[in-house]
Order: C-alpha cells, then structure tokens, then sequence
C-alpha cells in the first residue's frame, strides 16, 4: 500500500506551462505565470502566479524561468553602497579599501557623491 499524493498539477496545466513559455520565447517569467494564474485551469484549484513559476523547475525536463531583474522604485538598476563606494574610489584613481568607510553613508548621499565626482573627473577645468 504506497500513500501516492494526488498531482497538483494534470498533463494539460503542464502543457498549458510548456505553451505559455513557448510564447514568451520559451522562457517563463513572473509576468507570464501571473497571466496563466488567471486561466479557469489554474484559478479553479487556487494555483497562483509564484505556485506556476516554482512548477517550471520540477517539471521534467524543466521550463526556464527568468527572474525579474531588481530595480530600485526610480526604474534605475540596485546598486549595493560597497559598489557606489567602488565607482567613486575608480573615479579619483585610489584604492576603493582607503575609502571603504563611506559605505556606511546613507545611499542617496553616495549617489550624489558618485555622479558630482564623475562630472568633476569629466569636466576638470570646474574643479579648480
């Protein structure tokens, strides 16, 4: 007697997974899993967008899934404050440990430390 769990997911949601990432370039992503979330086949049984995603790397073989690239509230790129600290070291030509201290600034602080010393290494006639 084996205690089979009943698969959450049929051939045809599987199939339905295969055809979304094949659509989308046969990847899969968070955008699209969230638009196959809203399928009566997904919905009816409360699998959701992250349920869809997680399902994509067990399935055999695996759909690729890309993960959305982190971007800070502006649409600009993250950017860790050790990095900020690194730009702006390469920027004055010093070693980025002597200054290493200056990730312990607030990181819009670093920011407009960083783009004020990439303008004055740019233009250095307004620096003097």
């Amino acid at each position: 007697m084996t205690n089979m769990k009943p698969k959450k997911y049929s051939p045809e949601m599987e199939k339905a997974i295969r055809d979304a990432a094949e659509a989308n370039g046969g990847v899969m992503n968070l955008l699209v899993a969230t638009e196959l979330a809203k399928n009566p086949l997904f919905a009816d049984k409360d699998i959701g967008p992250r349920g869809i995603a997680a399902k994509t790397r067990t399935m055999t073989p695996p759909v690729p899934y890309a993960k959305a690239e982190r971007t800070a509230k502006d649409g600009s790129p993250v950017a860790r404050k050790d990095e900020i600290v690194t730009e702006v070291a390469f920027a004055l030509g010093l070693d980025p440990e002597t200054i290493k201290s200056l990730a312990k600034a607030e990181k819009l602080d670093l920011r407009v430390l960083a783009d004020a010393v990439k303008q004055a290494v740019r233009q250095p006639e307004l620096a003097d």
